[in-house]
């Protein structure tokens, strides 16, 4: 476990993942959030579209999740995170194109996960 690229162990225990930038795709694992000791989390610069709530884990300091896929719904349980970084995020959805008249008026709606984003 020591020798295991991204992670810093210290007394047999996980306290820092540190994988930015490294491909990753879909969800991190809720079994994270049972790493009691973890300290530091950066998956900053992946593809990751989903996230667990990691406000339980009492020794977090720093998450970096900026530049990946995630949505407010995925975003939402973690913002008391201390030392929390989320923004940019890649683009959540594909996009449509719209050609209108100047004269014409147009209503735009998005649909994104969370409670607090009215």
């Amino acid at each position: 476990l020591t020798s295991w690229f991204g992670l810093t162990v210290v007394n047999f225990k996980i306290t820092e993942i540190n994988l930015p930038s490294n491909n990753l795709v879909g969800n991190i694992p809720a079994e994270l959030t049972s790493l009691q000791d973890l300290t530091r989390l950066n998956v900053a610069g992946n593809l990751l579209t989903g996230v667990p709530n990691f406000s339980s884990l009492p020794s977090i300091a720093q998450i970096a999740l900026e530049n990946n896929r995630l949505d407010f719904g995925d975003l939402e349980p973690n913002v008391a995170v201390p030392g929390i970084t989320y923004i940019p995020q890649d683009t959540v959805s594909g996009y449509e194109s719209v050609l209108r008249q100047v004269t014409e008026s147009q209503t735009f709606t998005s649909g994104v996960g969370g409670t607090a984003n009215t």
